[in-house]
């Protein structure tokens, strides 16, 4: 049926193309934090979004982290870190950054 705005008793039909983006992002949500993998995003060197996974595996608590308390310097092994800035500043300003890689904390 199309929606001309005279197909309900008020007068309109509703949209529900914005309620679809909702459930769909609550979904993608709830993946992410349920993954049984550690993930984060960084923002320069502080963390913008971590998962309970990553939270866990680091002993952080996700407040601590989003808040500016422990930033990725604050984690790395002191030798690794040269390693992982020249790794975030390549990937810095690229929407498609994927990063697997192993240190030591």
């Amino acid at each position: 049926m199309k929606n001309d705005g005279k197909n309900s008793d008020n007068g309109a039909v509703p949209d529900l193309s914005s309620l679809n983006g909702l459930l769909y992002k609550d979904l993608f949500d709830g993946m992410i934090q349920q993954a049984p993998v550690g993930m984060y995003i960084l923002t320069g060197w502080s963390y913008s979004y971590v998962n309970q996974h990553f939270c866990e595996l680091i002993g952080y608590s996700e407040e601590e982290l989003l808040n500016g308390d422990v930033t990725l310097p604050d984690l790395v092994h002191s030798e690794d870190l040269p390693f992982i800035r020249t790794r975030v500043v390549a990937a810095s300003g690229s929407l498609d950054s994927y990063a697997r890689y192993r240190l030591r904390v």
